[in-house]
């Protein structure tokens, strides 16, 4: 994002209006699904990338972006890796297990950036982004089909195929609370202080939870399978979308 000082109010104020807004828009924003990062110039209204590289060479199963500027690929071909986005550099790869190349099925970063937290089928694995080692192991009692990490590292929100999302308090290692839907759990996402979580399921429905106890805040209903959703960091705002369907904020 590059900026321009100006001696008119007017010019400042709808910059600074243009700010909220993108500030506003990107927590929403899907996870990255191409792997190529692009970065574009608001002020410029520029539409070529200021930057690019390549992160995976055949695709990726998922990536996810901190605000601290870090990205993290899940890559077909070999596993989990942590990418600094100002200068295009891997800074680690990790893969569950040692010697090999996991098949990832999701992964999250913590919005300040400080965790990682990656899995596969029915394993998970909470990386240190500044050391690079591992935090944390935990086995899920179904195949996990979405993850999601709170600031700080402090707790993981599970999606998981049978029909449930698990809360896990990672510095104590209990499962906070269970939540559920009637058919499988493909999508989760959680508040910023871990305090609201929200989850999209192969029944149609969308719903937000009050995670200290597993309350049932909202449930929307949507015409398909809920493939995709997210919070906002405050957690007042939510974007869910069915598949082949719009996505409703």
């Amino acid at each position: 994002i590059s900026t321009s000082t100006s001696a008119s109010t007017s010019r400042s104020d709808k910059l600074n209006n243009r700010m909220k807004i993108l500030e506003d828009i990107v927590t929403l924003l899907p996870r990255a699904l191409s792997a190529i990062c692009f970065f574009f110039s608001i002020v410029g209204c520029s539409e070529s990338p200021t930057k690019t590289w390549e992160q995976a060479q055949q695709g990726l199963y998922a990536a996810d972006l901190s605000s601290n500027g870090y990205s993290l690929i899940a890559s077909i071909h070999h596993g989990g890796s942590l990418w600094r986005l100002s200068d295009g550099e891997r800074i680690y790869n990790w893969n569950i297990s040692k010697g090999s190349y996991t098949n990832l099925v999701d992964v999250a970063l913590s919005t300040d950036g400080k965790f990682a937290v990656t899995a596969d089928d029915r394993r998970l694995v909470l990386w240190s982004t500044k050391t690079g080692k591992s935090v944390g192991f935990w086995n899920t009692p179904s195949d996990i089909l979405s993850i999601a990490l709170s600031e700080n590292g402090l707790f993981i929100f599970i999606g998981m195929k049978n029909f449930q999302a698990i809360y896990i308090d990672v510095q104590r290692g209990g499962i906070l609370a269970t939540v559920s839907h009637e058919d499988s759990i493909r999508a989760v996402a959680i508040s910023t202080d871990g305090t609201i979580g929200l989850t999209g399921s192969d029944d149609k429905t969308a719903k937000l939870w009050r995670l200290n106890d597993g309350h049932l805040l909202q449930s929307w209903g949507h015409d398909n399978l809920v493939n995709y959703v997210n919070l906002s960091s405050n957690g007042q705002w939510a974007i869910t979308s069915g598949q082949h369907s719009a996505g409703n904020v």
